[in-house]
Protein backbone atom coordinates (compact mmCIF):
# COMPACT_ATOMS: atom_id res chain seq x y z
CA UNK A 1 0.00 0.00 0.00
CA UNK A 2 1.29 3.13 -0.92
CA UNK A 3 0.88 6.71 1.64
CA UNK A 4 -0.57 8.43 -1.31
CA UNK A 5 -3.49 5.42 -1.81
CA UNK A 6 -4.70 6.81 1.63
CA UNK A 7 -4.50 10.25 1.42
CA UNK A 8 -7.66 11.22 -0.17
CA UNK A 9 -9.61 9.12 2.46
CA UNK A 10 -7.86 11.26 5.25
CA UNK A 11 -8.69 14.67 3.50
CA UNK A 12 -12.63 13.52 3.72
CA UNK A 13 -12.40 12.62 6.94
CA UNK A 14 -10.33 15.24 8.28
CA UNK A 15 -12.27 17.63 6.60
CA UNK A 16 -15.58 16.45 7.83
CA UNK A 17 -14.27 16.78 11.69
CA UNK A 18 -13.09 20.34 11.00
CA UNK A 19 -16.67 21.41 9.75
CA UNK A 20 -18.49 19.35 12.51
CA UNK A 21 -19.36 22.29 14.22
CA UNK A 22 -21.63 22.89 11.46
CA UNK A 23 -23.31 19.87 12.23
CA UNK A 24 -24.05 20.58 15.54
CA UNK A 25 -25.74 23.88 14.23
CA UNK A 26 -27.66 22.38 11.63
CA UNK A 27 -29.18 20.09 13.83
CA UNK A 28 -29.48 21.54 16.98
CA UNK A 29 -33.06 19.39 18.10
CA UNK A 30 -29.91 16.55 18.82
CA UNK A 31 -27.71 18.65 20.51
CA UNK A 32 -26.97 16.74 23.56
CA UNK A 33 -25.97 13.54 21.27
CA UNK A 34 -24.41 15.96 19.17
CA UNK A 35 -21.99 17.27 21.76
CA UNK A 36 -20.43 13.83 23.05
CA UNK A 37 -19.57 13.30 19.59
CA UNK A 38 -18.03 16.79 19.44
CA UNK A 39 -16.06 16.65 21.95
CA UNK A 40 -15.18 12.78 20.43
CA UNK A 41 -14.38 14.34 17.44
CA UNK A 42 -12.67 17.32 18.70
CA UNK A 43 -10.92 16.24 21.89
CA UNK A 44 -9.80 12.61 20.91
CA UNK A 45 -10.34 11.60 17.40
CA UNK A 46 -9.29 15.20 16.06
CA UNK A 47 -5.86 15.18 17.55
CA UNK A 48 -5.03 12.15 16.22
CA UNK A 49 -5.66 12.10 13.05
CA UNK A 50 -4.30 15.78 13.03
CA UNK A 51 -0.79 14.10 14.21
CA UNK A 52 -1.35 11.71 11.70
CA UNK A 53 -1.92 14.42 8.44
CA UNK A 54 0.83 16.17 9.53
CA UNK A 55 2.97 12.94 8.77
CA UNK A 56 0.83 11.95 6.24
CA UNK A 57 1.91 15.16 4.55
CA UNK A 58 5.74 15.03 4.73
CA UNK A 59 5.50 11.45 3.30
CA UNK A 60 3.48 12.19 0.42
CA UNK A 61 5.71 15.28 -0.30
CA UNK A 62 7.06 13.93 -3.83
CA UNK A 63 4.11 12.29 -5.08
CA UNK A 64 1.40 14.68 -4.04
CA UNK A 65 1.19 18.21 -5.26
CA UNK A 66 1.38 21.38 -3.48
CA UNK A 67 -2.62 22.15 -2.61
CA UNK A 68 -2.83 18.57 -1.61
CA UNK A 69 0.25 18.61 0.74
CA UNK A 70 -0.78 22.35 2.41
CA UNK A 71 -4.05 20.96 2.73
CA UNK A 72 -2.83 17.97 5.01
CA UNK A 73 -0.88 20.49 6.68
CA UNK A 74 -3.57 22.84 7.89
CA UNK A 75 -6.11 20.16 8.47
CA UNK A 76 -3.80 18.73 10.54
CA UNK A 77 -2.48 21.72 12.08
CA UNK A 78 -6.18 22.43 13.17
CA UNK A 79 -7.02 19.00 14.20
CA UNK A 80 -4.04 19.16 16.79
CA UNK A 81 -4.27 23.00 17.81
CA UNK A 82 -8.19 22.68 18.35
CA UNK A 83 -7.60 20.48 21.58
CA UNK A 84 -4.93 22.00 22.98
CA UNK A 85 -5.31 26.04 22.87
CA UNK A 86 -7.58 26.15 26.09
CA UNK A 87 -4.67 24.31 28.26
CA UNK A 88 -1.99 26.54 29.68
CA UNK A 89 1.32 24.86 27.82
CA UNK A 90 3.74 27.09 29.18
CA UNK A 91 2.31 26.88 33.20
CA UNK A 92 2.31 23.12 32.82
CA UNK A 93 5.89 22.57 31.34
CA UNK A 94 7.34 24.82 33.70
CA UNK A 95 5.56 23.35 36.70
CA UNK A 96 6.76 19.91 35.24
CA UNK A 97 10.79 21.46 34.64
CA UNK A 98 10.54 23.24 38.20
CA UNK A 99 10.08 20.28 39.60
CA UNK A 100 12.26 17.57 38.09
CA UNK A 101 14.90 20.61 38.40
CA UNK A 102 14.35 20.53 42.02
CA UNK A 103 13.44 16.57 42.42
CA UNK A 104 17.17 15.96 40.63
CA UNK A 105 18.93 18.69 43.17
CA UNK A 106 17.21 16.62 45.78
CA UNK A 107 18.77 13.12 44.85
CA UNK A 108 22.29 14.74 43.50
CA UNK A 109 23.24 16.49 46.86
CA UNK A 110 20.46 14.89 49.01
CA UNK A 111 19.58 18.27 50.38
CA UNK A 112 16.42 18.53 52.64
CA UNK A 113 16.11 21.98 53.17
CA UNK A 114 12.82 22.80 51.70
CA UNK A 115 13.79 26.56 50.96
CA UNK A 116 16.61 25.46 48.75
CA UNK A 117 14.60 23.41 46.73
CA UNK A 118 11.86 25.93 47.45
CA UNK A 119 14.20 28.88 45.78
CA UNK A 120 15.40 26.37 43.26
CA UNK A 121 11.87 25.73 41.81
CA UNK A 122 10.86 29.20 41.52
CA UNK A 123 13.75 30.13 39.30
CA UNK A 124 12.88 27.17 37.37
CA UNK A 125 9.66 27.91 37.07
CA UNK A 126 9.84 31.44 35.98
CA UNK A 127 12.94 30.76 33.72
CA UNK A 128 10.58 28.19 31.78
CA UNK A 129 7.18 30.11 32.18
CA UNK A 130 8.89 33.15 30.38
CA UNK A 131 10.58 31.72 27.95
CA UNK A 132 7.48 29.95 26.98
CA UNK A 133 4.84 32.14 27.61
CA UNK A 134 5.30 34.14 24.08
CA UNK A 135 5.33 30.71 22.35
CA UNK A 136 2.62 29.66 24.32
CA UNK A 137 0.47 32.95 22.97
CA UNK A 138 1.66 32.83 19.32
CA UNK A 139 0.52 29.08 19.25
CA UNK A 140 -2.80 29.87 20.52
CA UNK A 141 -3.27 32.85 18.21
CA UNK A 142 -2.51 30.02 15.36
CA UNK A 143 -4.91 28.09 16.59
CA UNK A 144 -7.84 30.85 16.59
CA UNK A 145 -7.32 31.61 13.31
CA UNK A 146 -7.48 28.15 11.96
CA UNK A 147 -10.09 27.19 14.05
CA UNK A 148 -12.33 30.23 13.62
CA UNK A 149 -16.04 28.76 12.09
CA UNK A 150 -15.57 30.22 9.12
CA UNK A 151 -12.09 29.25 7.86
CA UNK A 152 -12.62 25.81 9.40
CA UNK A 153 -15.31 25.37 7.59
CA UNK A 154 -13.28 26.45 4.10
CA UNK A 155 -10.25 24.42 5.32
CA UNK A 156 -12.77 21.00 5.83
CA UNK A 157 -14.62 21.62 2.58
CA UNK A 158 -11.46 22.21 0.70
CA UNK A 159 -10.18 19.38 1.93
CA UNK A 160 -13.54 16.91 1.59
CA UNK A 161 -13.55 18.29 -2.00
CA UNK A 162 -10.04 17.97 -2.85
CA UNK A 163 -10.13 14.06 -1.71
CA UNK A 164 -13.35 13.32 -4.20
CA UNK A 165 -11.12 15.31 -6.10
CA UNK A 166 -8.36 12.91 -6.26
CA UNK A 167 -10.23 9.63 -5.87
CA UNK A 168 -11.82 11.25 -9.32
CA UNK A 169 -8.19 11.33 -10.35
CA UNK A 170 -8.47 15.18 -10.38
CA UNK A 171 -7.29 18.31 -7.97
CA UNK A 172 -8.55 21.60 -7.52
CA UNK A 173 -5.63 23.04 -9.08
CA UNK A 174 -6.28 21.36 -12.14
CA UNK A 175 -9.56 22.74 -12.13
CA UNK A 176 -8.27 26.13 -11.61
Amino acid sequence: MEWMDIVPFTLIFGGFIATFWLFEKILSPEKNTLERIDRFFTRFLGPLLGFFMLILSGLTLEDADWFTSALLVFIGLALCLNSIKDIPLAATIALMAGCAVAGVIYLLIGTTNATTLGIVFIIIFIFVFLSLKLAETLLKLFAAILTFPIIALIIGLLGIIQGILILADSSLITIF
